[in-house]
């Protein structure tokens, strides 16, 4: 069926592992045995798996699209970018940001162009998150950019995060 407008899915959820996130993180970080889904928290989306689905990689992603006539998505993180600003380490929060970033380049928007991705950014630490957009946008082709909302760090609107923003409008 042609439709008059392209359908597009602007908040589409990844649902990543620890697993394939780990996968890009630098040692010391990929082999420790803790977890980076902060808290070990877990929300049972699925109802007991009596609704919705996986879907963990670009495969699933493009089928369900075709599926139900979507042009793009925009992809967001889940399990663990939901929960990347309770991690109480800086340096911890970075590299699951960054190894993220790079699962999401190279797992999802590399494999088609109807897949868009947004960073996710280490809110732990302002002067970092600014610095991951360059790389997020320039070289991983990013259109936005998450600011997960759980977590301890002042609210959004404060000073603080001015250079953030400013970047972002970069």
């Amino acid at each position: 069926m042609e439709r008059p407008f392209p359908i597009i899915d602007g908040d589409g959820h990844v649902t990543e592992t620890e697993e394939q996130v780990r996968r890009y993180m630098p040692e010391p970080f990929r082999s420790t045995r803790a977890h980076l889904r902060a808290g070990h928290n877990y929300w049972d989306i699925s109802l007991g798996g009596t609704i919705g689905g996986t879907a963990s990689d670009a495969g699933t992603w493009l089928k369900a699209m075709d599926e139900g006539g979507m042009e793009t998505a925009v992809l967001f993180p889940t399990s663990i970018g939901l929960t990347a600003s309770l991690i109480w380490e800086p340096e911890v929060a970075i590299e699951v940001a960054r190894a993220y970033n790079q699962f999401m380049y190279e797992e999802f928007t590399s494999k088609s162009d109807r897949l868009k991705a947004v960073a996710l950014l280490p809110m732990q630490d302002i002067g970092v998150a600014v610095e991951e957009l360059q790389p997020a946008v320039g070289e991983y082709g990013m259109v936005g950019a998450m600011l997960p909302a759980l977590g301890k760090h002042p609210p959004f609107g404060q000073k603080d995060y001015f250079p953030l923003y400013a970047e972002a409008q970069r």
